[in-house]
């Protein structure tokens, strides 16, 4: 019986998620392997455009084009997918404080997104900035020891574990029944995927992961918030999502970058 049901919930992700992702996975996959070659700053920045519209059509593929305004708070995620990838290129020009400011005022609009419904009908005003102020805090501090450890270990050795980490995200969503998020998880993932098996498979030059993290990690980290906020992810299941995305850096990677 329990078979029976996994197999019904999962018949609208094989039918409709995976060929509509597929495209956009195989392009960040192209993608990688050619600017692994060229390789240096500008490959990092080229491979964050890359991802942010593989995202962004992924999420089509996945939900429809969204209204503009959007209504729902899912219906924000590809829309801020591209917004990332166009706020990598002013945020690079800050010097390194100046970009933190920066990034934190990002993320505190992103997940504003997800919150606007809970400040209209269950937070109080103080709830409300107390929330939004606590995973602004999470989601940043977490994205600087991602970019940190990614400048220590080298690319090939970061993608992996940070993908890893997502995949097990959309399991947890999965799992909890939000098919949606569960989705929305699995194309991050995806995408990191391809993007470390392009760089991985490729010789050439080394690729910086921070414009690349700067696109799928904010992102990331939106879906996440949203699964604590709208659904009943028990507390032991939230503590290992955030632990899976913290892997890279706790993971004990020893070795030259490559």
């Amino acid at each position: 019986m329990l078979q029976t049901k996994v197999i019904a919930a999962m018949n609208p992700l094989l039918s409709t998620a995976l060929p509509g992702v597929a495209a956009p996975v195989l392009f960040i996959l192209l993608a990688a392997l050619g600017l692994r070659r060229w390789g240096g700053g500008r490959a990092g920045f080229v491979l964050a455009g890359c991802m942010a519209a593989a995202f962004f059509f992924g999420s089509v593929a996945l939900a429809g084009w969204p209204p503009l305004p959007p209504v729902t708070t899912t219906q924000w995620i590809g829309l801020l997918a591209l917004a990332a990838g166009v706020l990598a290129f002013p945020a690079a020009a800050f010097p390194p404080v100046g970009r933190w400011l920066f990034r934190t005022a990002v993320i505190a609009a992103f997940l504003w997104t997800a919150a606007r419904p809970k400040f209209a009908a269950a937070w109080t005003p103080g709830q409300g900035v107390l929330s939004l102020a606590a995973a602004t805090v999470l989601v940043t501090g977490l994205w600087g020891l991602l970019q940190r450890r990614s400048r220590s270990v080298g690319p090939l050795r970061f993608v992996f574990p940070l993908g890893a980490g997502m995949a097990l995200g959309a399991l947890l969503f999965f799992q909890e029944g939000s098919l949606l998020l569960a989705q929305w998880a699995a194309l991050a993932a995806l995408i990191t995927g391809a993007a470390w098996l392009g760089l991985a498979v490729a010789a050439g030059k080394p690729v910086p992961m921070e414009a690349p993290l700067g696109v799928v990690f904010p992102v990331y980290g939106v879906i996440a918030v949203n699964a604590l906020w709208y659904t009943d992810l028990p507390v032991s299941w939230a503590l290992a999502l955030w632990a899976g995305l913290a892997l890279p850096v706790v993971i004990g990677l020893r070795g030259k970058k490559l």
